[in-house]
């Protein structure tokens, strides 16, 4: 987390430097009136791209078929607006770059590669199929699922009495399994 806050004051450091430097260029109210500008037009294009994105979602599941844009690129477009509306000259580039659909797709595609890769690796994002049970006296884990031909007795929840443990040493299997086809094993078998 400490990296995070580092690279926000070194953003925020780098902005100000750049507005700074801006400011002695062209003067403190061609300044202003830049960064005014910058914001008015991240709001309409924000909205006009946003809305864009939105209508292709809509025309897409209509038609029942993904959409060419997906989720990525949509908040790609929310990111690029609400980069534009913050002062800041860097800040200002990369929201403009973001709402250019070409360039928009590439960085979602790669942004969503680089999630499949760490999902697939089991890493950071967590798993699709990483399911875990979380109750007030705390977490089970893993749930690996057992397939058993049987009959269902009774469907609860099963608490160990007394307070919740944090550990349990080993895999643990509760359950009840009755089966409906009794056989003796013979010697042998």
């Amino acid at each position: 987390m400490g990296w995070i806050a580092l690279a926000m004051l070194a953003v925020t450091s780098l902005e100000l430097y750049l507005l700074l430097a801006v400011g002695d260029l062209l003067g403190f109210w061609p300044t202003i009136a830049l960064v005014l500008g910058t914001a008015l037009l991240g709001g309409y294009l924000l909205k006009r791209e946003g809305l864009r994105v939105f209508r292709e979602w809509q025309r897409a599941l209509a038609e029942m078929r993904m959409p060419e844009e997906g989720i990525t690129s949509g908040l790609l477009v929310l990111v690029g607006g609400t980069l534009l509306m913050t002062p800041g000259v860097l800040s200002d580039l990369t929201g403009i770059l973001l709402l250019i659909p070409p360039i928009r797709l590439v960085v979602a595609r790669l942004i969503e590669a680089r999630v499949r890769a760490r999902m697939e690796r089991g890493g950071g994002v967590g798993s699709v199929f990483d399911f875990r049970v979380v109750t007030p006296q705390g977490a089970y884990g893993r749930r690996r699922v057992v397939d058993v031909d049987g009959v269902v007795v009774e469907d609860r929840e099963v608490r160990a009495p007394g307070p919740p443990r944090a550990r349990v040493g080993g895999e643990v299997l509760e359950g009840e399994v009755v089966d409906t086809t009794t056989r003796r094993l013979e010697r042998g078998e």
